[in-house]
Parts: structure tokens; C-alpha cells; sequence
């Protein structure tokens, strides 16, 4: 992992072997490797500092929005697998954190698939779903949505919940 000591308390909840690959300290923060359901992947860099109007974390513009999956093979397989559970996870550290604790888990009754979103509005994009979303089969199959832990205070994510 070429993660700066820096970096390290923002990813305490995230397993190495999650990061390996996928997260990296840049000059001036953190870069994270968005993969797709297909294999295609968005670099997002986490500043160390907001910009002027408040941002810290920013994809290229005009990328197509991810749909995120940490955790390499076997969380792919997992996501391909329409009997096992799926979460999706709002948020970049959640979702790499999420799919930590998923991987974790060995037994296979308690299995679960975890996929990121950016944000609770970050579902779709110019108004329709996101395309990732026909590379995961979700018909008859258990699904959860986790937005972040301040909907309960923050009313965009509240709304975007809703």
C-alpha cells in the first residue's frame, strides 16, 4: 500500500489488502481507484484540504459516474452472484470500509456483496441510472442501500434517501 503516515487515520477502518492497488497518497491527498462492475476504473482524489467552495473529494470532470467494487476478485464475484445479499454503500471510505468487514465474514450463509456509490444522489447521472448498474443482476435478489450516517442532520442526504 503506498499510503503516507499521514493518510493512515483516514483509512483505519479499511483492511490493507482492500487498499492494496487502490489507494495511494498523492501530493496533496489521497487517490482512490473506482472499479467498476465491468473492470473500467475513475480515480477520485481525496484533498487534504477543501477547495474554495468546500469540496474534498473530486472526480475528473465529465468522468461517467462509478459504481464501486473494493476488494478485488472475490468481492466481484460476490457482486456477480445474484443469491448473495448486496449493500450499497454510500461514500468512498464507507464503501471500502463496508467491503472490509464483507470480506471478513466466512461464512457462506452470512455472505455479502458491496458495492460503492459516490453519493445519495450519485445513483444516476443526466438524469439515468447509472450504466454499471446492468452489469449487476438485482431481480429477485436482497438488496440494501447505506447512505451516510448524518441523514439523520444533513437534509440533501435525508432527501436523497427518500
Amino acid at each position: 500500500m503506498s499510503v503516507d503516515d499521514r493518510h493512515l487515520p483516514l483509512l483505519h477502518a479499511i483492511d490493507p489488502e482492500v487498499c492494496e492497488g487502490d489507494v495511494r497518497s498523492v501530493r496533496d491527498g489521497l487517490e482512490f481507484n473506482w472499479t467498476n462492475p465491468d473492470g473500467s476504473i475513475v480515480k477520485q482524489k481525496r484533498l487534504d484540504e477543501p477547495t474554495a467552495e468546500g469540496a474534498r473529494f473530486l472526480f475528473p470532470k465529465d468522468c461517467e459516474l462509478p459504481l464501486g467494487i473494493a476488494g478485488g476478485e472475490d468481492m466481484l464475484t460476490r457482486v456477480k452472484d445474484r443469491k448473495t445479499p448486496i449493500a450499497f454503500v454510500e461514500g468512498t471510505r464507507q464503501h471500502f470500509a463496508a467491503a472490509s468487514a464483507a470480506l471478513r465474514i466466512t461464512d457462506e450463509t452470512k455472505r455479502i456483496a458491496v458495492v460503492g456509490f459516490s453519493g445519495v444522489w450519485n445513483w444516476k447521472q443526466n438524469g439515468r441510472p447509472l450504466r454499471h448498474f446492468d452489469d449487476i443482476e438485482l431481480k429477485d435478489r436482497e438488496v440494501y442501500v447505506c447512505v451516510d450516517a448524518d441523514v439523520a442532520v444533513n437534509r440533501q442526504v435525508w432527501e436523497g434517501a427518500n
